[in-house]
């Protein structure tokens, strides 16, 4: 009795392992054909159907199984653009931020001509450039530029109050 529990155990783990790997060839495939995550079934199933592993997966479960990779792929795929674009914005930043150092933005009167002169400068040329969309590029600019006029405003009015302070 006790051995046919252990033979009817090791038949449910190689039935449970057997179905892990045809799921995970499925999912292989998926990635592989590059399936988006709000493609349809029905586009993608002739596409699939001479690959093994797609038959692999029983016909009622296809279906239901393609859906569900389907979101899980698109929703893996929005977390890397964003980790993607939210590193762009760092290194870009960081590139800003030389800029600034180096005094791109010194004596520039509006946030176009901030744009303009670092656009033309050597750091236009530089890889983390390009590591953003141009209007994304330009709106972290303009922010940087805003930023540099309030502190020029804000020691201007200081320098005012202490030269008055000092005629009084």
């Amino acid at each position: 009795a006790e051995r046919k529990a252990l033979q009817k155990e090791r038949v449910e783990l190689q039935a449970l392992m057997k179905a892990k790997t045809t799921i995970d060839g499925f999912r292989e495939l998926m990635e592989e054909k590059g399936v988006g995550r709000f493609d349809s079934y029905e586009t993608w199933c002739p596409r699939m159907l001479g690959d093994a592993r797609f038959k692999a997966v029983p016909l009622a479960d296809r279906k239901k199984l393609f859906l569900q990779e389907a979101k899980k792929q698109g929703s893996g795929q929005q977390r890397a653009d964003a980790v993607k674009k939210r590193q762009g914005f760092e290194r870009f930043s960081e590139l800003v931020s030389t800029a600034q150092m180096n005094g791109i933005f010194d004596e520039i009167q509006s946030s176009e001509e901030a744009f303009a002169k670092l656009e033309a400068s050597e750091h236009s040329k530089d890889e983390r450039w390009r590591a953003l969309m141009p209007s994304d590029r330009k709106r972290l600019v303009v922010a940087v530029f805003l930023d540099e006029m309030r502190k020029r405003i804000s020691e201007a009015e200081q320098a005012s109050r202490d030269f008055r302070a000092l005629l009084l």
